[in-house]
């Protein structure tokens, strides 16, 4: 199996180890230098899925944010997300034929296309199935992206839909997973 299908199994992110195992150290090697395969830190590599999602953001004059974000900062999760997730400001106007799943936000403390680490985490305990969102908090957690304690400060202090969710989500994370 080649490192592009590998990755595609293990959700669009991958450390080395877990690339290695399925597919070949050449192989890897080859499909970074092709641009199949994108490099996000030390010994992480993510699927070149995530750029579509950065492409749609500046469409939708938006951020890659929940699944898609953590996907290019390079978390784990069981599954690559099969469309974009972006938000954009509350009052920003959206077509109706949209290709992305659109959040509307305050995104007066983010800069960029893609929102911070925290907040990505924070996001996807929200709004994302339990599994779902404690595997990327975790493996969050477990890159030292974000600290347990802010996260769970930040799941406290989240208010309306989905705070109990992501409050569940900060308890039970530890990166030990």
């Amino acid at each position: 199996m080649d490192a592009v299908e590998a990755l595609a199994k293990l959700g669009g992110v991958a450390t080395t180890r877990q690339l290695v195992r399925v597919s070949s150290a050449r192989q890897l090697r080859a499909a970074v230098s092709a641009g199949a395969v994108v490099r996000v830190g030390r010994g992480r590599f993510r699927s070149t899925d995530a750029d579509k999602a950065l492409k749609r953001a500046a469409e939708l004059r938006g951020m890659a944010s929940h699944l898609s974000a953590a996907q290019i900062h390079g978390w784990e999760m069981p599954y690559a997300p099969s469309i974009p997730w972006i938000t954009v400001p509350r009052k920003r106007q959206v077509p109706k034929e949209r290709r992305a799943v659109v959040v509307w936000a305050d995104l007066s403390d983010e800069r960029g296309f893609v929102t911070g680490k925290l907040r990505t985490v924070v996001d996807c305990g929200r709004r994302c199935e339990f599994v779902v969102a404690l595997s990327i908090a975790d493996s969050a957690i477990r890159c030292g992206d974000v600290d347990a304690e802010a996260f769970a400060k930040a799941a406290g202090q989240v208010r309306g839909k989905g705070a109990a969710k992501v409050r569940r989500v900060a308890a039970h994370a530890s990166g030990l997973a």
